[in-house]
């Protein structure tokens, strides 16, 4: 007899004990069909079978806290920023063992960003009531493996100042305040793509694509794009 170790190995391969047989549930429409009866995993990540349901019953749930906070449900009427988090890669984090050992870095490095005054202060000062976040892990064979981050912002309006036109005025936004000490502690981590004998026009060049990648946020409609 197999030996499966993991849990996703034996998803809709075997009868769930409670109820000792298997049934066939359709859908109203006749359109749809899954069996009932079956072992499940549960598996968010693993699991083709499961991981879809996992993630509809979450977007429900997304959808549902941004509804109520940009409704007033929880305070006075709030609005959500969509921000995101990323670092330098190069071609050097395509090898063996690279995925983890970035994705370790982001960790930290995001642990320690999310504990500096610069940002506790910023969070503040739009109100925050808290943030979902998301993880994307993408690779490419020019650039590697790269990890960052997905938030949606709870908070206050007055997060991003608009232009007339409706654009992003980043100088005067405070939530864009966030770019250049998230900058700093990708550097501090060794992942802000500057090497030790940068120096002159060559580091500057760095380190103004740096602070133009690394950190990016949009009004809400991105968060409810994203989630969808």
């Amino acid at each position: 007899m197999a030996h499966y170790v993991h849990r996703v190995a034996m998803c809709h391969r075997g009868i769930d004990s409670r109820n000792g047989y298997v049934t066939v549930m359709c859908s109203p429409d006749g359109e749809r069909a899954e069996y009932s009866g079956v072992q499940t995993c549960g598996s968010q990540w693993h699991c083709a079978i499961c991981a879809p349901k996992i993630a509809a019953r979450q977007v429900e749930q997304m959808n549902l806290a941004l509804q109520r906070w940009q409704q007033g449900a929880y305070e006075a009427g709030g609005t959500n920023y969509f921000a995101t988090y990323t670092n330098q890669h190069g071609r050097d984090d395509a090898g063996k063992g690279q995925c983890k050992a970035q994705l370790d870095r982001m960790t930290d490095a995001l642990g320690y960003f999310k504990g500096t005054r610069a940002y506790l202060a910023v969070m503040e000062s739009i109100g925050s009531a808290g943030l979902i976040r998301g993880l994307e892990t993408t690779y490419g064979e020019l650039n590697g493996w790269h990890h960052h981050t997905h938030e949606i912002i709870f908070g206050d309006h007055g997060g991003l100042v608009f232009d007339r036109k409706g654009g992003v005025i980043r100088h005067q936004s405070p939530l864009f305040k966030l770019a250049r000490p998230w900058a700093r502690v990708l550097l501090k981590f060794g992942m802000g793509g500057i090497d030790p004998g940068d120096i002159g026009a060559a580091k500057f060049r760095k380190m103004r694509h740096l602070l133009q990648r690394c950190y990016d946020v949009r009004p809400g409609a991105y968060a409810a794009d994203y989630v969808a």
